[in-house]
């Protein structure tokens, strides 16, 4: 079933500690590049990684502040067109697994 954002991230949270957390942004505002985010952990240590991305009309700033905060996940922009939910979930983890391999 579905989960809130807050019960998700606290999942996430009891997670082992080689993770890597993500989040899909269409604003630029606070966002990290996915190579130098995975290049400081470490590609040989990340052994769990997690993608997140909104529902149409995409996540929204205080979603982005509570993701950062609570979750530690980095806001991630790729400069291409906004992409739709389904699309925005493959695409943010073929490029995850690409730049890790």
């Amino acid at each position: 079933p579905p989960l809130s954002l807050e019960v998700a991230v606290s999942k996430w949270n009891e997670a082992s500690d080689s993770k890597l957390g993500f989040v899909l942004y269409e604003r630029t505002d606070r966002t990290v590049e996915l190579r130098d985010v995975i290049n400081q952990a470490g590609k040989e240590n990340i052994k769990k990684v997690c993608v997140c991305c909104g529902c149409e009309g995409g996540i929204s700033p205080a979603e982005i502040e509570f993701l950062c905060e609570k979750g530690l996940f980095h806001p991630i922009h790729f400069a291409v067109n906004i992409l739709r939910a389904e699309t925005a979930a493959l695409y943010g983890l073929a490029a995850v697994q690409t730049s890790i391999l």
